[in-house]
């Protein structure tokens, strides 16, 4: 596993943005998610990060997924917004 900064760099010339993925409660939603933390972090320049993020959101979708189990509800939709 990669040995994580104690803190990001920030970058007070570039915005901040915010991302949400919704989608729906079925197996391939780990990997959509996962391949889009993937992507963010690459994008933004933190490839060190990008097995543990993988890691993290495969258990959180997961969790969810055993929480609700609503899988008649699908919502597919992903956001971009500046904070």
């Amino acid at each position: 596993m990669a040995d994580l900064p104690t803190q990001l760099p920030i970058h007070p010339t570039e915005p901040a943005h915010r991302y949400r993925l919704r989608a729906p409660n079925i197996p391939e939603t780990a990997k959509v998610a996962r391949e889009m933390i993937a992507g963010l972090l690459l994008a933004t320049g933190h490839p060190a990060l990008v097995d543990t993020a993988r890691l993290l959101v495969t258990e959180v979708v997961a969790n969810v997924s055993t929480t609700v189990g609503q899988p008649d509800r699908p919502q597919a939709r992903c956001a971009r917004c500046r904070a």
